[in-house]
């Protein structure tokens, strides 16, 4: 499953989220996945909510890409934090 903004038709998608200060979030809520940006890690806006029919079980995982074929790309990913709310 990628994230995307909920409206990606600019080339290329634009992003409420200013990299490279970008905070992300996803929050799980039954088959729910919200995903939010933040500049600062305090003050959240909700960019992209996802409903994919998937079990409990999720594995995460974090990727990159640059969308082209011939060009490389770097990240850095700092502050990771996973929790759960039973």
């Amino acid at each position: 499953m990628a994230v995307y903004p909920a409206d990606f038709t600019s080339d290329p998608a634009l992003f409420p989220a200013r990299f490279p200060q970008a905070w992300l979030r996803v929050k799980r809520v039954g088959d729910r996945f919200e995903m939010f940006c933040s500049g600062d890690g305090r003050s959240w806006d909700l960019y992209s909510c996802l409903e994919p029919a998937i079990g409990r079980t999720v594995y995460l995982g974090l990727a990159v890409t640059s969308h082209e074929e011939d060009a490389t790309v770097r990240a850095e990913f700092c502050d990771l934090a996973l929790s759960t709310v039973f």
